[in-house]
């Protein structure tokens, strides 16, 4: 068993997980609460994890321009997987992976959105472009905005499609090259699934359905109850060894 963590026996984890070295985490529904807002505890133990050396990525639909604020509050550097993984960056916002939508796909798809009167969302790196009406996506700009602005930084802009530029993306999940039961990730929705199976542990959060609940090795607590931060101590803490990364303290 050498080389294995024994706290982790404590806590109930698989203990063919050596040594967990990056954690992913969904955004929305899994480190925010229902308000768009991270919970205090769950700030306290991402940071925790991070100064234990524990490379943070975060996977969410969002863009880039409205993950910064977070990363901001909670006072880390992380990879962002954002678009659902179509654009990458690293620690230092620095591109690292990007899968844009081919201009003649695009165009395709548009046209056949619009034919169909349905409501779409286009997005690029640092703005989103609207078709119809889109409420939650509004919200969520808003609130988002408000954050950004207590941290005086920059945030994306909604436009209307006609200003589009091709360069959109599509929605594929790509983690960094790493052992399998080095990496846990941690989510909320069926899109999560396949992250799951990428993962040596993955966390699916309370207020996810029955069917990802049962894709996971472990359910945590709902996402409005400090679920992240009960399963950040209870899951994988006790496989972060230390060993602070220089990239990430930069």
């Amino acid at each position: 068993m050498a080389g294995y963590c024994s706290a982790a026996a404590c806590f109930g984890v698989k203990m063919e997980c050596k040594e967990i070295k990056l954690a992913v985490f969904d955004l929305d529904g899994t480190l925010l609460n229902s308000k768009d807002s991270l919970e205090k505890d769950t700030i306290l133990a991402l940071r925790a994890l991070y100064h234990r050396g524990v490379r943070i990525m975060l996977c969410t639909g969002r863009v880039p321009s409205m993950v910064e604020a977070y990363l901001f509050e909670i006072g880390i550097k992380g990879i962002c997987a954002c678009a659902n993984g179509a654009y990458i960056v690293d620690n230092h916002g620095s591109l690292i992976y990007q899968k844009p939508i081919p201009s003649d796909m695009l165009l395709s798809i548009v046209e056949l959105f619009a034919q169909r009167r349905l409501t779409f969302s286009l997005m690029a790196k640092r703005d989103i472009y609207t078709y119809g009406t889109a409420s939650r996506r509004w919200d969520r700009f808003e609130r988002y905005e408000e954050l950004a602005r207590n941290y005086n930084l920059p945030f994306p802009r909604l436009l209307e499609y006609s200003q589009w530029e091709e360069n959109g993306s599509l929605p594929i999940y790509k983690i960094p090259v790493m052992e399998k039961d080095e990496i846990c990730c941690m989510g909320d929705y069926d899109n999560d699934v396949w992250m799951f199976k990428e993962a040596g542990i993955s966390i699916a959060m309370g207020n996810v359905p029955d069917r990802v609940k049962s894709a996971a090795d472990y359910v945590t607590e709902d996402h409005n109850k400090d679920g992240a931060a009960e399963a950040i101590a209870r899951y994988i803490l006790p496989l972060a060894k230390g060993g602070i990364y220089a990239d990430q303290m930069d």
